[in-house]
C-alpha cells in the first residue's frame, strides 16, 4: 500500500513533467513555425514589392525609349543634320518640342556625329543644350555607333538624377548622321520611393540613384572597388563626389543585415541588363512581434490548456482562409471550362450585383462581360427565379452553408440551357457561383433512363465515337464508330489506355481535364483535340466528358462521345482562305484588303506611322478583250499583278479591288519615298514590256496619297482620293495620245 502511494505521487510528478516538457516543445516549435511563416511572408511583399517598382522603373524608361526610337526615325529632323540650314533645324526643334510634351520628358534634343548639339527642346531656357557637346557621355557613343544607348546619370547642365535614351539617326542610304536623345527626370518616378520605408535603385557597383531617403542618394549600399571609383569619377555619372558605403559588403538577396539597430531582410531584384536592381530593406519587426507572442502563449498553456487549442484554432483558421482566397483567385481566373460568377449582395439580401465572371460564363450565357457589370442578376438572368437559383442565393448569403443546386432547366429570351451551380460565400461577403453547362449530359442522362438496351443498341450503331475507360483510363467499352475512326480491331482497342492515342502536343491538357472531371464530377462538352490514328494519321475530333457513377454513386470511371471534325477544320480552313483571297491573281480581293488594311491603318496610328496608299488601274484591257480576247485580257490581269508584286515590298498589302482595278498599302512610307516607289514601279512595268514575243503592253495609271498619322482619316477616304487622282493621271495620258 505505501509502494502505490509512492508510486503514484511519482507518476504524477513523470507525467506532470512530461506534460510540461510536451508543452514547452510544442509552444517552441510553435513559436518557431510561426516567425518562418512571418520570414517567408516578408520575403513574398518584398518580392512583390520590388517587382512593382521594377515594372515602374522599366515602365517609364520603355516610353522614352520607345519614343526616341520614333524621334530618330522621323523625317522632320533628318534634314537639319544633313543641310544646318535654319529652317531645317526650327522644323527639328518643332519635332522635338512635340515629342517631349507628349512623353512629359525632361528634354529631347538633336546631336551631330561630333557630339554637337544642334536642336533642342530647351534652346530657350537658361541652360540650353544648344552649342554644347556630349561626345564623352555613353549613351552619345552608342547611339553614334549603331546602338541604342540607355543611361542613368547626372545632367551635365541641371545636376538632377535622369535616364538617358539615345538612337541613332541615318540618313537615306543607312548612313549614321548624328543622334537623338531624351532625358527624363526621375524626380515623379522616385516619388513612388517614398510608399516604402528603404526602397534604393542602384548601379551594378550598388552606387544609390534613387531612394525612399533624402540623405542615402548618392552613397553606396556596399563599399565600391577602386577599378569601378576610377570609372565613375573619370565618367562623372553621379557627379564628382565619393560615396559612403551604408553596408561593410555587397548585399544578397534573402538574406539579413543589421541597419541603424534593426535587422532587415533584403529583397534585390534585376531590373535590366545593364544590372541596375531595385533593393528594398524589410523590417523584421513582425518575426519579433511573432516569437513575443509565442512565448506568451506557450507561458499561457502552462497556466491554461485551453490557450493551447485557441492558439491551435487561429492557426488553423487563418490557414483556412489563406487556402480559401487562394482557391477563389484559381477558380476564377485560372483556365477552368467552368462559368464563374461574383457577386455583391444588396443591403437586404434579396438582390445581388455582378461584380465579376469568366470567359466561360459569358460564353455559357450568351453575354459580354462589359455589359453586365454592376447589374442586377434578376436583369441579367431573369429565369434564376424560375429556376429556383435565386433562393438558393439568398440562403448562402444568410446562413454562410454552400448549396449545390443540382441540374435545373434555365429559360429567359435569349437562352435554354440545362445548367448546374455550386454557390458558397466568401470571408467578404460576396457570394461566388459556380456554373456548368450540362445541357448535353441532361440529354444523355435522360436517353440513358429510357433502357439501358436501347442505350446500347444507339452506341453501337451511332455514327460517332463512344468510349468507355476505367479510372486508369483503360478502354473497358467502345463503339464500332471508335474502332473505325481510330483504325483499330476491337482486340487491339480493349483495355487500352486512351493517351496511347492522344496527340503528345495536347496531352496535359487531355490528362488535366480528366483529373478535373474526376475532382468536380462535373461533365465537359465541345473539348477540341487531335487523336493519333494505328496508321499514324491525325485526326480532329470534338469531345464530351463524363463522370461515371456506379449505383451508389462512386465514382467508376469516365465516359465520352468523341465526333470526327476534321472535315470541318479543313472546310474552314479552305473558307477562310477563299474568303480574302482573288482566285485569278492570288492577291487579296477586296474584304481581305479592307480587313488587313484597317488593322495596318490601328496600327500606324498607334505608333505614329505614315502610310501610302496606291491606286491603280489597267490601260487598254478593253481593247485586249476586244482585239485579242478574253484569256488574252485575264493574262493581262495576271501580269499586271506579278509587277505590282515586284514592285512593292512582302510586308505591303496589295490587292485585286476589281476587274482592272488594284489598291496597295504601304506601312513606314511617306510622300517622300513617292518618287522611289513610282520609279520603281515604272521600272519593273518597262523590264516586264521589254520581253520579246508580246502581243500587247501593259500600261497601268495610277494614284498615290499619304496618311498622316496626325490626322484622323478612314480608309474609304484615302481610296477615294487616290481613285481621283489615278482618274486625273488615265485623263492626262488619253489628252496625250490624242
Amino acid at each position: 500500500m505505501k509502494k502505490r502511494q509512492l508510486e503514484t505521487p511519482f507518476r504524477l510528478t513523470v507525467l506532470s513533467v512530461l506534460l510540461v516538457a510536451t508543452v514547452v516543445l510544442a509552444g517552441w516549435m510553435a513559436t518557431e513555425t510561426l516567425c518562418e511563416q512571418a520570414r517567408q511572408e516578408i520575403i513574398r511583399e518584398g518580392e512583390a514589392a520590388s517587382l512593382t517598382i521594377s515594372v515602374h522603373i522599366n515602365s517609364e524608361c520603355g516610353r522614352i525609349e520607345g519614343a526616341v526610337r520614333a524621334l530618330a526615325s522621323s523625317p522632320q529632323v533628318i534634314p537639319a543634320l544633313l543641310t544646318g540650314k535654319a529652317v531645317d533645324i526650327e522644323q527639328a526643334n518643332a519635332s522635338l518640342d512635340r515629342y517631349n510634351a507628349s512623353l512629359d520628358a525632361s528634354v529631347s534634343y538633336l546631336m551631330d556625329n561630333e557630339g554637337r548639339t544642334v536642336a533642342s527642346s530647351n534652346r530657350r531656357d537658361p541652360d540650353s543644350f544648344v552649342g554644347m557637346s556630349f561626345e564623352s557621355r555613353p549613351y552619345f557613343r552608342d547611339a553614334v555607333g549603331g546602338l541604342a544607348g540607355r543611361y542613368f546619370g547626372v545632367g551635365v547642365t541641371s545636376g538632377k538624377r535622369g535616364f538617358f535614351a539615345s538612337r541613332p539617326v541615318r540618313d537615306g542610304a543607312g548612313r549614321i548622321i548624328g543622334v537623338a536623345a531624351m532625358n527624363k527626370i526621375l524626380d515623379t518616378t522616385e516619388s513612388f520611393f517614398s510608399q516604402y520605408p528603404h526602397c534604393y535603385f542602384i548601379d551594378p557597383d550598388g552606387i544609390i540613384f534613387l531612394a525612399s531617403r533624402s540623405d542615402r542618394i548618392l552613397k553606396c549600399l556596399w563599399p565600391v572597388n577602386a577599378t569601378s571609383a576610377a570609372v565613375q569619377a573619370a565618367s562623372v555619372q553621379f557627379g564628382k563626389k565619393s560615396f559612403d558605403a551604408v553596408f561593410a559588403e555587397e548585399i544578397v538577396d534573402g538574406t539579413e543585415a543589421v541597419l541603424d539597430g534593426e535587422t532587415f531582410i533584403l529583397s534585390r531584384r534585376i531590373v535590366n541588363k545593364e544590372g541596375w536592381s531595385v533593393v528594398l530593406l524589410n523590417s523584421t519587426k513582425q518575426i519579433q512581434v511573432y516569437r513575443t507572442a509565442g512565448i506568451l502563449l506557450t507561458v499561457a498553456v502552462l497556466i491554461l490548456f485551453t490557450v493551447v487549442l485557441s492558439m491551435v484554432h487561429v492557426v488553423s483558421r487563418s490557414r483556412r482562409a489563406i487556402a480559401f482566397k487562394e482557391e477563389r483567385f484559381r477558380e476564377l481566373f485560372g483556365s477552368m471550362s467552368s462559368g464563374v460568377v461574383v457577386y455583391d449582395a444588396l443591403t437586404d439580401g434579396t438582390d445581388f450585383v455582378i461584380r465579376d465572371l469568366n470567359q466561360s460564363m459569358e460564353k455559357i450565357g450568351k453575354i459580354r462581360k462589359e455589359e453586365v457589370m454592376g447589374r442586377s442578376v434578376l436583369r441579367v438572368f431573369p429565369g434564376v427565379l424560375e429556376m429556383g437559383l435565386l433562393d438558393v442565393f439568398i440562403r448562402v448569403w444568410r446562413t454562410g452553408t454552400p448549396e449545390r443546386k443540382d441540374a435545373s432547366l434555365y429559360r429567359d429570351g435569349r437562352i435554354s440551357k440545362w445548367l448546374e451551380n455550386y454557390v458558397y460565400k466568401l470571408p467578404s461577403g460576396e457570394i461566388v457561383a459556380v456554373c456548368d453547362d450540362v445541357s448535353e449530359r441532361k440529354k444523355a442522362e435522360e436517353a440513358l433512363q429510357r433502357s439501358e438496351e436501347k442505350y446500347r443498341e444507339i452506341l453501337e450503331n451511332m455514327w460517332e465515337s463512344y468510349v468507355e475507360t476505367d479510372l486508369k483510363g483503360n478502354l473497358t467499352f467502345f463503339n464500332p464508330a471508335a474502332c473505325a475512326m481510330l483504325k483499330y480491331s476491337p482486340e487491339e482497342l480493349k483495355g487500352i489506355n486512351y493517351q496511347q492515342f492522344i496527340d503528345a502536343e495536347m496531352a496535359p491538357t487531355v490528362v488535366e481535364t480528366f483529373g478535373k472531371v474526376y475532382r468536380t464530377g462535373v461533365g465537359l462538352s465541345l473539348l477540341e483535340f487531335r487523336l493519333v490514328r494505328k496508321d499514324g494519321a491525325m485526326v480532329y475530333v470534338e469531345t464530351s466528358l463524363n463522370l461515371r457513377k456506379d449505383s451508389l454513386g462512386k465514382a467508376v470511371g469516365f465516359s465520352g462521345i468523341l465526333r470526327d471534325i476534321s472535315e470541318r477544320k479543313r472546310f474552314e480552313e479552305e473558307l477562310h482562305r477563299q474568303s480574302v483571297s482573288d482566285a485569278m491573281t492570288g492577291l487579296f480581293n477586296r474584304r481581305g484588303f479592307v480587313a488587313l488594311a484597317e488593322k495596318q491603318m490601328k496600327i500606324a496610328e498607334r505608333n505614329r506611322m505614315n502610310i501610302v496608299l496606291l491606286f491603280a488601274d489597267m490601260d487598254g484591257l478593253k481593247w485586249i478583250n476586244d482585239n485579242l480576247g478574253h484569256k488574252k485580257g485575264d493574262e493581262a490581269i495576271i501580269e499586271a499583278a506579278s509587277v505590282l508584286k515586284e514592285a512593292f515590298r512582302e510586308s505591303d498589302i496589295i490587292a485585286r479591288v476589281g476587274g482592272d482595278e488594284f489598291v496597295v498599302l504601304a506601312l513606314g512610307a511617306s510622300m517622300l519615298d513617292a518618287d522611289s516607289i513610282t520609279g520603281r514601279f515604272d521600272d519593273c512595268l518597262r523590264v516586264h514590256n521589254a520581253r520579246e514575243d508580246r502581243d500587247y503592253k501593259i500600261s497601268i495609271s495610277i494614284g498615290m496619297v499619304r496618311c498622316d498619322p496626325q490626322e484622323s482619316t478612314n480608309l474609304d477616304d484615302l481610296m477615294t482620293r487616290a481613285d481621283t487622282l489615278m482618274y486625273e493621271q488615265k485623263k492626262q495620258r488619253k489628252a496625250q495620245r490624242v
